[in-house]
């Protein structure tokens, strides 16, 4: 019995990786529209987010709320400017019905997004080349 419970312990242990790389890909960050808002090197990191056909998604960024969302990219860069660095939000949404809306808010001392339960997180990270 004890053999027995030990092969399945070994078993378990080299099939574990396995396992950890049969899981999905991580999807890539969908390319940023040019131009450019910012300079091609700065480090920065996005995420879009997506809305399933038939649903109503809302996203809440700051001092702003947008509804019946069909597409919402966010970007961090990080803004080298001298010695400091400058953290700057730019968004980009687009709806169901309406033109898409941009905006972005630079060195905020906090920053708060909400997304409805609906809107779902299709690709996130680095920007770059």
């Amino acid at each position: 019995m004890r053999v027995r419970a030990l092969l399945i312990l070994i078993l378990a242990i080299a099939t574990w990786p396995v396992v950890a790389m049969a899981e999905a890909p991580a999807r890539l960050p969908v390319a940023i529209k040019p131009p450019l808002p910012f300079p091609a090197n700065a480090a920065g990191y996005q995420w879009v987010y997506k809305c399933p056909a038939g649903k109503r998604c809302t996203i809440y960024l700051p001092g702003q709320t947008f509804d019946l969302v069909t597409q919402a990219v966010v970007i961090l860069v990080m803004f080298p400017v001298g010695n400091a660095i400058i953290p700057t939000y730019f968004w980009r949404v687009t709806f169901q019905s309406n033109p898409e809306r941009t905006g972005f808010i630079q060195n905020p001392p906090s920053f708060a997004m909400t997304v409805s339960s609906e809107l779902l997180l299709d690709a996130s990270g680095p920007i770059g080349p």
